[in-house]
């Protein structure tokens, strides 16, 4: 399945003040997880659906409902008519909270819902309810930069004890080949895992099996599990 052959459809989520936010959901036939990809606002939404296959595809053949929003003041949420962000508050109070719920919505039967990243679109979901599991990428990958091509850094955060984060850290360092090694996400409380390496030949195939071993909820508060 492709991204331009799969059933791609358009939905506007509506933030606590009216702005529009765009949203393209990539329809799976038989979804055990879904996934919400968000651009950095410096970035365009096309990173997620560049190449063949892309990170669109990836996503979608491993069983992922896929979600490609844009925060306000960026691409098409701009071109509806959503203003540009007064600060980083305005995606963290008003856009992921919309754009949570819109995609909760939109899957009918409750999956697994992960937030996806780019560079500063994953500082913005840190602290978020209603997420199962949030990655951030420092680059997304794209055909032909694994094995050898230089994969990029990958940082998966979810809320766990640290002795639950070293563990997640070396499994997941095992499935791709690659260093890691964890540590806290500031004032959130939130434990991320650094991923760093070449070695992923199908990065995003280690990003979805990591999701399913912390798909439990974090807590709303964002305190750390015992």
């Amino acid at each position: 399945m492709t991204a331009a052959a799969s059933a791609i459809e358009r939905h506007v989520a509506i933030a606590r003040d009216a702005a529009p936010l765009v949203m393209a959901r990539f329809a799976c036939r038989q979804p055990v997880r879904a996934c919400l990809l968000v651009s950095d606002p410096g970035a365009d939404r096309s990173l997620w659906m560049h190449g063949t296959p892309s990170a669109v595809d990836h996503l979608l053949n491993l069983g992922c409902e896929v979600f490609v929003a844009e925060l306000r003041g960026c691409g098409l949420s701009a071109a509806a008519g959503a203003p540009a962000a007064r600060g980083a508050g305005d995606y963290t109070t008003l856009d992921v909270p919309a754009l949570v719920a819109a995609a909760r919505r939109l899957c009918g039967t409750p999956l697994p819902l992960h937030w996806i990243g780019h560079r500063r679109a994953v500082a913005v979901a840190l602290s978020a309810a209603g997420l199962d599991g949030v990655v951030g990428l420092d680059a997304v990958p794209q055909p032909g930069m694994g094995s050898g091509g230089g994969e990029p850094a990958v940082l998966l955060v979810h809320g766990a004890s640290d002795a639950r984060a070293r563990k997640d850290a070396d499994r997941v360092a095992a499935m791709i080949g690659a260093r890691a090694c964890a540590r806290q996400q500031g004032a959130s409380r939130r434990t991320g895992l650094i991923v760093d390496g070449d070695a992923a030949a199908s990065p995003w195939s280690a990003v979805v099996r990591w999701l399913d071993s912390v798909a439990a909820p974090v807590p709303a508060s964002g305190a750390i599990a015992a």
